[in-house]
């Protein structure tokens, strides 16, 4: 029998134990996977929300962990497990931390559930016997081994001007369309706080665009990530990649994505990272052939009202 109840200070050393066991295993069948932990920082991060972390015991024995950060935003409330936010060390652990965790989850009006796992399918089947389904992968690529072609004649890279927003609206839409394809399926409008140009008013924010004779044929914006468990320093994120639809199928994806990483690599940048949804083949493919590995799956489970 698995008894579950709420995180008390006693237990904190056994989940940062727990997940530096799990993080070191998947490290160890992915390397592009960080398996370091800041302990003294994980520490203070579960006492901090010792309220809201459920843990596993059996036969006197902690053997799991649940967190999940309920958030809200325009799309509605839901909770969000990290790599960091569970452990179990048997399905029937992760059932009855759910079981708990979950409610607590709807109770206070969360009825989307994510969760990111290892990309792996062991780590997957115990989720999807709780309702969860794939719904985006990380990929990873270190930047040491970067060796981009010169750009071919004609072509710049560049940051975008404040004139051309209505090219990265258009292509923003584009994106979109895309998105909206089969198999992918993703029918849900964009919010105006998605738009690339709400992004592009962040300072951090880099837009980037691949031109010819100032007329702009892609682009693709990128930042800085903070540190999180399971992710190396000095990561920078790339989204937003998208060619202009008459230019498609030219390799100048490719160009773009392996000029700006390598830009960002003179700038200290030691790793990038990118997500794709797991039903955009397309994308699939293309990250793939960049040198991107995935590394974790985001789940997700909506509840029905």
């Amino acid at each position: 029998m698995v008894h579950v109840r709420r995180l008390e200070v006693n237990d904190v050393g056994a989940v940062v134990a727990l997940v530096n066991q799990q993080l070191a295993h998947a490290s160890a069948l992915e390397p592009a996977i960080n398996h370091v932990v800041d302990n003294e920082l994980f520490d203070e991060a579960l006492r901090a929300q010792r309220a809201h972390v459920w843990v596993a015991i059996r036969h006197g024995v902690l053997v799991g962990h649940l967190y999940g950060a309920v958030l809200a935003n325009a799309r509605g409330t839901s909770a969000w497990v990290g790599p960091d936010g569970v452990s179990f060390d048997a399905p029937d652990a992760l059932d009855a931390l759910y079981a708990r965790a979950g409610q607590a989850w709807i109770d206070a009006g969360a009825l989307e559930h994510w969760v990111w796992t290892p990309d792996r399918v062991d780590a997957f089947l115990p989720w999807s016997e709780l309702g969860f389904a794939k719904e985006h992968r990380r990929g990873v690529r270190a930047l040491t081994d970067l060796a981009p072609a010169p750009l071919p004649p004609g072509l710049e890279l560049r940051p975008g001007h404040d004139h051309e927003w209505a090219v990265a609206e258009v292509l923003d839409a584009h994106l979109d369309a895309a998105q909206r394809e089969g198999p992918n399926f993703f029918l849900s409008p964009a919010l105006p706080s998605e738009s690339i140009t709400a992004t592009l008013d962040d300072p951090d924010v880099d837009w980037h665009v691949l031109a010819r004779g100032g007329e702009v044929l892609a682009q693709c914006v990128s930042y800085p990530l903070d540190p999180r468990r399971g992710s190396f320093d000095d990561v920078v994120h790339l989204s937003g990649v998208v060619v202009r639809d008459d230019v498609r199928r030219r390799g100048l994806g490719r160009i773009l994505v392996e000029q700006v990483l390598a830009a960002h690599a003179a700038r200290g940048a030691r790793y990038a990272e990118v997500h794709w949804r797991v039903t955009n083949r397309d994308a699939e493919r293309f990250w793939r052939r960049a040198g991107f590995v995935p590394t974790f799956t985001r789940l997700r489970r909506v509840i029905d009202a």
